[in-house]
């Protein structure tokens, strides 16, 4: 494998062969990531590389296929295709370095040509990279460390930069085609280009295919998993329904089934089979590149980026759980909500049903989600005198998200067919869901008959519901829709300033304003019936400005003109910027930076910045309620949560059993509450603090070595994210958003201006505020390492390396709370796992023509911390090994073929399948990749 993908590249790399040569001028504006000024690496910093040439060793389809073969992303060795890192509908991607951050606090900063991209995402505003296609990258870029004083908010764990190619002299095209079992892929592109005296174009297009795994096409993805030792995760959502009589009934509080005469124990039920684990995805994805000098000191370019993603993922008809429906002989409050075709055990004839309407509809069911996303950015720059230089860039972004689901049952036409009302307990006086307390509207069906009633307990052939009802189960709609923009300007000088005998004293300063809007649709299945008669549309409408100003300086100390002994070359940079955001107020973030040549071959470097992560609209909402499309209301019960009488006093003679003198009290399933759901106003940013030092080793007397060793800190303060239940009842840093024995005013405000999407209960016990927070702190460190030896042998040149990331520290607390250890952990926090270490080892060989590389990826053993009953005190997950291989033949003999190239990629050689995890599916999809082995095939030729 290629070094650069191991450990650190030099950041301004030669174009690779088949482009034309660059002059010096030309060479200073090739992209830097980390710094403002032309020409210069970032002093102090690892800036580890993925260069063209390892692009073309992986066979990745997309950018996210890419990435998880860096160590230092969060994701690596997964299967990098889903929404993984955005627990977004859409399928948006969301890398993530150091695994710090999630979806609604993503710190990490994502470029293109070191310019940000349009936010993308239904419930998020996030930036996925994967709309560059790999054939039309250069490189790409991982800053692993805070630079928001280059570049403002969003770095806090550090920069990934897509550096696309540019000046590209010829034509390439490329196809491949992959199998494995279940799954299929299929990618093809063309790239060409021209350059000429004083400017260059290029145009790439991508076409990239990725098949669905269905939720059958896996053994290990399941819920019961009691024969590995774990839980059952199953359900009673049958499709042939489990009902439960209720009390007063015999057999009370008892689950049965068909013959209704053996009670059921255990989730009996699985509906993983019927979804697909992966989604289909198609990509189309266009690259067009142009640049031109106008005159000798003035130069213009222009980059336009188009992708249409479409990805299709089969669902589930949908469920319904614990719907009252009644019996001849039993005593509703309307007669005419007696099913007629209600069955169940001997003597009963009021039970609670739980269902599935697979069997009824079979497969059909479908969410098709994407994104369409197009950037343009456009630039002048102005050669002054004596090397200074001024550019001028503009971005315009736009994409639109969305999701539709269809085939999926109205889950309201359904309570309507068992009971007659839209409520699951049957009452036939409630309004539908209120909006807003002081709801009114009534929808009932009766009486019900076996022309308008639903049969939910016979299947196949024998099930009874007519045609008309089953028209009406299917009269849903689920359909969102997000548009999110981003429109900046960038004014940016640099050059020398004067000369010290180390060397050019050069300096960088600018401005730049942002502007980012989002508008949100959604039009949803009422709570009333069919949705041709019933669906409820929502729009929101989000907008924000940024003012920020930049400066950065470059000194070198010392350099050629006095150099020292051990002392060769010694530079300092110094970076600072000032944002400010018209809804969050302003910040300013510093840095400093320092590269010491020790003698030639050796550099130790180190840096110290704050950074901040702005909350993003979606987090921070559309009114000073914070309002989002995730903003609702709804019933809760925490059956068999502990509370604790020191941080909720108010519960002692209160809660029912709760008596003087107890230190915890015990929720029991009659204790309902309501729990809220959402955006907040009140959102500050996520502040940062980061550190780091390392070296850079390449000695001459052992030609072909190349070692870099990094270790970094990373405290943040205030990450966003939800608190869970359990987090907010036990810990007094977040317990304010639980509020026991509310007041009728409490609950009113609980309620005003949210949509409520279940019935409100008679008494509500306690107010759950799951809303979006300055949830918690992160004190993080670890050591990034690469280091790769090439050398020549008569067999072939060999190139050997390794390469990883090694967590040392990963503390977290809430809200000024104790810190804990959660390091190597998963199943805890609400950001991703804290994998104490990850990494890629490689031996590449090449003589003549051949070429072959083989690639180790290693993820340790770590804890599942989240406590089941069979697993009371937590999980340790085996570690998760898989090994790829690349073999290509090089056509260079001059013939038609000439320039061309065959091969044969394989990953997951061995066919290893993700170590188990005691939770529903069997497997961390985090952690570890369902697809197993992929054998790709495929050809590129270049002109």
């Amino acid at each position: 494998m290629s070094a650069s993908l191991l450990g650190v590249a030099a950041p301004a790399a030669a174009q690779s062969s088949g482009e034309a040569q660059e002059s010096e001028a030309v060479l200073e504006d090739i992209v830097v990531t980390g710094t403002s000024i032309r020409g210069a690496a970032p002093v102090g910093s690892n800036v580890v590389s993925v260069t063209r040439e390892d692009i073309e060793k992986t066979s990745a389809q997309t950018v996210q296929q890419l990435l998880r073969s860096v160590p230092q992303v969060t994701g690596f060795n997964n299967a990098g295709q889903g929404s993984f890192g955005s627990a977004d509908g859409s399928g948006t991607n969301a890398p993530t370095i150091h695994s710090l951050g999630a979806s609604a606090s993503n710190n990490t900063l994502i470029l293109v040509d070191g310019n940000r991209i349009a936010p993308t995402g239904l419930n998020h505003a996030l930036s996925d990279p994967s709309l560059i296609p790999p054939i039309a990258l250069e490189r790409v870029e991982v800053l692993p460390e805070g630079a928001s004083s280059v570049y403002g908010s969003d770095a806090v764990a550090g920069v990934l930069n897509f550096i696309t190619r540019r000046r590209f002299d010829g034509f390439e095209v490329q196809g491949q085609t992959g199998f494995g079992d279940g799954y299929s892929t299929f990618n093809g592109g063309v790239v060409g280009g021209r350059t000429w005296d004083g400017g260059s174009a290029l145009f790439a297009y991508n076409y990239s295919y990725r098949s669905n795994l269905a939720g059958d096409a896996r053994d290990f993805n399941k819920s019961d998993l009691t024969a590995l030792g774990g839980n059952n995760f199953g359900n009673y959502n049958c499709p042939s329904a489990v009902v439960r009589p209720t009390t007063g009934q015999p057999f009370a509080g008892q689950y049965f089934q068909s013959s209704y005469t053996t009670p059921l124990t255990g989730g009996y039920c699985d509906t993983l089979g019927v979804t697909d684990i992966l989604p289909e995805e198609n990509r189309h994805s266009v690259l067009v590149k142009l640049e031109q000098d106008i005159t000798d000191r003035l130069r213009a370019n222009v980059s336009l980026v188009y992708s249409d993603r479409n990805n299709v993922q089969n669902v589930s008809r949908g469920t319904i759980s614990n719907v009252m429906v009644y019996g001849a002989g039993s005593n509703p409050a309307n007669i005419g909500q007696i099913n007629p075709f209600f069955e169940g055990p001997a003597g009963v004839n009021r039970e609670q049903i739980s269902w599935s309407a697979d069997d009824l509809f079979g497969p059909g069911a479908q969410t098709e989600s994407g994104a369409r996303t197009f950037q343009a950015t456009a630039g002048l720059t102005y050669s002054f005198n004596y090397g200074w230089q001024g550019a001028l860039t503009g971005t315009y972004g736009h994409d639109t998200s969305f999701s539709d689901t269809t085939g999926q049952i109205c889950t309201a036409c359904a309570i309507l067919g068992l009971n007659g009302t839209t409520q699951t307990g049957g009452n036939p006086a409630l309004s539908v869901y209120p909006t807003t307390l002081g709801g009114s509207t009534v929808v009932t069906r009766l009486p019900l008959t076996t022309a308008n009633a639903l049969d939910v307990w016979r299947t196949g052939s024998a099930n009874r519901t007519s045609d008309e009802v089953k028209a009406q189960l299917l009269d849903n709609i689920n359909y969102r829709e997000t548009i999110q923009t981003i429109g900046s300007a960038r004014l940016k000088f640099d050059g020398p300033l004067f000369a010290l005998p180390g060397g050019e004293v050069r300096a960088a300063f600018g401005g730049e304003a942002t502007e980012y809007s989002i508008e949100q649709h959604a039009n949803t299945g009422g709570s009333a019936g069919p949705a041709s008669l019933s669906s409820q549309g929502r729009e929101l409408l989000y907008d924000r400005n940024v003012v920020s100003g930049f400066a950065e300086l470059l000194i070198p100390i010392i350099g050629d003109g006095n150099a020292l002994p051990l002392v060769e070359r010694f530079d300092i940079s110094l970076a600072g910027r000032y944002d400010r955001y018209n809804d969050v107020g302003s910040t300013t973030n510093p840095k400093i930076a320092f590269s010491w040549g020790v003698m030639e071959g050796l550099t130790f470097r180190g840096a110290w910045g704050t950074s901040f992560t702005a909350p993003a609209l979606t987090s921070y909402g559309a009114d000073d309620r914070g309002t989002t499309l995730e903003t609702q209301v709804s019933s809760n019960t925490q059956t068999g949560a502990v509370i604790p009488v020191a941080l909720f006093p108010e519960i002692v003679g209160y809660l029912p059993g709760c008596n003087v003198g107890a230190t915890t009290c015990t929720l029991t399933a009659a204790m309902t509450g309501l729990q809220i759901n959402g955006g907040n106003a009140d959102l500050k940013p996520q502040e940062g603090e980061s550190s780091s030092f390392g070296f850079d080793w390449r000695p001459s007397f052992v030609p072909g070595l190349s070692v870099s060793a990094t270790y970094w800190t990373a405290d943040i303060d205030g990450a966003i994210t939800s608190a869970s239940f359990a987090a907010t009842s036990t810990i007094e840093g977040l317990s304010s958003a639980l509020i026991f024995n509310p007041t009728a005013a409490q609950i009113a405000d609980a309620i005003r201006g949210r949509t409520v999407t279940t019935e409100i209960p008679s008494n509500v016990y306690y107010i759950f505020n799951f809303s979006q927070r300055n949830a918690f702190d992160i004190r993080a460190a670890g050591i990034d390492f690469d280091a790769h030896y090439q050398f020549d042998t008569s067999a072939g040149e060999f190139t050997a390396g390794v390469a990883f990331s090694k967590k040392t520290k990963f503390d977290q607390a809430s809200s000024g709370g104790e810190f804990a250890d959660l390091l190597n952990s998963s199943g805890v926090n609400t950001t991703f796992s804290t994998l104490g270490f990850t990494g890629r080892a490689s031996l590449a060989w090449e003589m003549g023509p051949w070429s072959a590389d083989a690639f180790v990826n290693y993820t340790n053993a770590y804890d599942y911390r989240r406590a089941t009953s069979a697993f009371p005190d937590g999980q340790r997950i085996d570690a998760y090994t898989t090994i790829d291989t690349h073999l290509a033949y090089d056509f260079d003999d001059g013939g038609w073929m000439s320039g061309g190239q065959v091969f044969v990629d394989v990953n997951n050689l061995f066919d290893e399948e993700p170590p188990f995890v005691n939770t529903s599916g069997g497997f961390s999809s985090a952690e570890a990749s369902p697809i197993g082995r992929v054998v790709t095939v495929g050809f590129r030729k270049r002109w």
